[in-house]
């Protein structure tokens, strides 16, 4: 999990967007709006400073850890976009927290930044900035440090009333309903056998924002690579140990499924596999059980064979026809009698046709 705060200078409570990533990703892109209000007689620039791990985009359109993000002369108020990109690969796993400092130069200005836990402001470069509350009174807000506003709160700078756009508010209501955003796999109670392909659905009940939804499977599962939401392709991107990231759109209140195809291989021992799904911090496990059918055919064979090498069995033990004869072999599942004179011709064992074959090795 990655934790990003946008600090100013003072140091108080601050904005904090969470994110959810799977660490074998190598990069990672999130997208944040914010609003910017600029009151200034002449040029101005706003810019930010990224820790290690953490770039974004400048106004040139480069992927740098510092530089400037918007630059102008005068009055300003507008929505802005903030690309972010994470370098998974330094980070690692575990959870980090990464502060993005930003400031302003030239002018005095307000950010508003809408996120799960509010509407929070940022006084930049001034401390002319208050906020009207209803039954409080004028509060004063102090350069650099972030306020949380209440949805009656007006914002002034000085005797003019700072208009804030709030353009995220609703990717905000979204977002705070991560908490209760429901995942679960469709039933799965079939016995799959080594070789089986067949369609799995998982169930997402929005809303909830886009962002990227991670699936992980057991070393005997291999999922496919085209996954669908709703019956729309989505893009995928290859994961580690044969998983997949899937990059979902934000998605409207109600269900969704996302279907794919998955193929289970042959495990050393009949049991219980699974399929893992992470999606905005919640997680869902689909139980596959694994049987190996004809490959655990159990018990004492009688095989057919016609050599003059010694037969090493799968017990340790060694047996001998001298030309051709019947040798018996006690044993659990697959496996296979070495002639010693040739190892590369084995005979493969434990399953019922064994038994209908004359082995000449």
């Amino acid at each position: 999990m990655l934790l990003l705060l946008f600090s100013g200078l003072c140091q108080g409570e601050v904005p904090i967007i969470s994110h959810v990533f799977d660490a074998t990703a190598g990069q990672s892109v999130v997208q944040q709006t914010f609003d910017l209000w600029i009151d200034g007689p002449g040029l101005w620039s706003f810019g930010a400073l990224a820790p290690d791990g953490l770039a974004f985009v400048d106004q040139e359109g480069q992927i740098t850890g510092e530089g400037l993000l918007l630059s102008g002369t005068g009055f300003m108020q507008s929505s802005c976009l903030l690309e972010a990109h994470f370098d998974l690969h330094l980070l690692g796993e575990g959870t980090h927290t990464l502060g993005l400092q930003v400031g302003l130069e030239g002018a005095e200005g307000i950010l508003g930044l809408a996120i799960a836990s509010g509407y929070w402001i940022l006084p930049l470069k001034s401390d002319r900035v208050r906020v009207e509350r209803e039954g409080v009174g004028q509060l004063s807000l102090p350069s650099g440090q972030w306020f949380l506003l209440e949805e009656a709160d007006a914002v002034f700078h000085g005797e003019q009333e700072a208009w804030l756009p709030r353009s995220d508010i609703e990717t905000a209501e979204l977002t705070a309903q991560v908490g209760s955003i429901e995942l679960w796999w469709g039933s799965s109670s079939r016995l799959w056998q080594a070789g089986d392909r067949d369609k799995v659905t998982l169930y997402l009940r929005g809303p909830s924002p886009a962002g990227e939804l991670v699936l992980r499977c057991a070393p005997h599962v291999r999922l496919g690579a085209h996954w669908s939401l709703d019956g729309q392709d989505l893009g995928c991107e290859q994961g580690s140990n044969g998983g997949w990231i899937l990059h979902l759109p934000s998605l409207a209140e109600g269900d969704h499924e996302l279907t794919g195809v998955v193929q289970t291989l042959l495990p050393p021992t009949s049991g219980q596999a699974e399929i893992q799904a992470l999606w905005q911090g919640v997680e869902a496990f689909l139980p596959i059980m694994i049987g190996r059918s004809w490959f655990d055919y159990d018990g004492l064979q009688r095989i057919q064979v016609d050599t003059h090498s010694p037969l090493l069995l799968p017990s340790g033990r060694i047996r001998s026809t001298s030309g051709r004869g019947s040798v018996s072999v006690e044993d659990e599942g697959l496996n296979v009698v070495i002639p010693l004179d040739d190892p590369t011709k084995p005979i493969w064992v434990g399953t019922g046709i064994a038994e209908s074959i004359l082995w000449s090795p």
